[in-house]
């Protein structure tokens, strides 16, 4: 990456356990696609959530990346309110897996358009 990886905490505590598993997600992403220019990653309790019976507020994990020649890939997951396990991980997970899916799509196309 051309740009250093940002991680922010919007309304709740950072994590070492949480930037560990994103730094992790974002080198398996620079693997599949070695042009990411950069990545922001924000960590966040959605506007109004309650703590659930854990204590734990739920948390939404938002990803952006910047590739060259394309608008920014945005992939977001929240994590339900009603959800009992509280898995922060699962939601950082879901968020990631949501921007390799484009990151793959968007290099399908660039394949296609090399072919015709």
């Amino acid at each position: 990456m051309d740009r250093p990886l940002q991680i922010s905490y919007k309304d709740t505590s950072s994590s070492e356990f949480l930037d560990r598993q994103i730094r992790e997600h974002v080198a398996h992403l620079e693997k599949l696609h070695p042009h990411i220019i950069g990545c922001r990653v924000v960590v966040e309790v959605p506007h109004r959530a309650a703590a659930t019976e854990t204590g734990k507020p739920p948390i939404a994990v938002s990803v952006e990346i910047d590739v060259p020649n394309h608008p920014v890939i945005v992939a977001r997951d929240e994590q339900e309110r009603r959800e009992v396990k509280n898995d922060q991980y699962s939601v950082v997970t879901h968020a990631f897996q949501a921007a390799e899916r484009q990151l793959k799509a968007l290099g399908e196309s660039r394949t296609e358009r090399r072919r015709s």
